[in-house]
């Protein structure tokens, strides 16, 4: 006997773990569709962001965004024009905090 390949493949057990644990921690939503499963996260990309990024500063740089900034830097991860549009950045934040 002869099984028919599945019309959507399984994604591998690694994968059906993570998307079960973000249920779980209500990050996603998750409807029946054909023989899997379709999954939409429940919040915005930019909260998630935001929520990540407070994470990484509070474990990794003991909740220092300067300290975040520096090691950037000092890791060459920033380009020399994304220094400069961060310049901007913050020039204009600092004009819009004193008005």
């Amino acid at each position: 006997m002869r099984l028919r390949a599945r019309a959507v493949p399984s994604p591998p057990p690694s994968v059906r773990t993570m998307l079960s644990i973000l249920q779980q921690r209500d990050y996603v939503t998750r409807r029946p569709e054909g023989m899997g499963h379709v999954y939409r996260a429940k919040i915005p990309a930019d909260r998630t962001r935001k929520r990540i990024l407070q994470d990484i500063i509070d474990r990794a740089f003991d909740g220092s965004a300067l300290s975040l900034v520096a090691a950037l830097v000092d890791a060459k991860m920033v380009s020399r024009k994304e220094l400069e549009k961060a310049k901007r950045l913050i020039e204009e934040h600092e004009k819009r905090a004193t008005e």
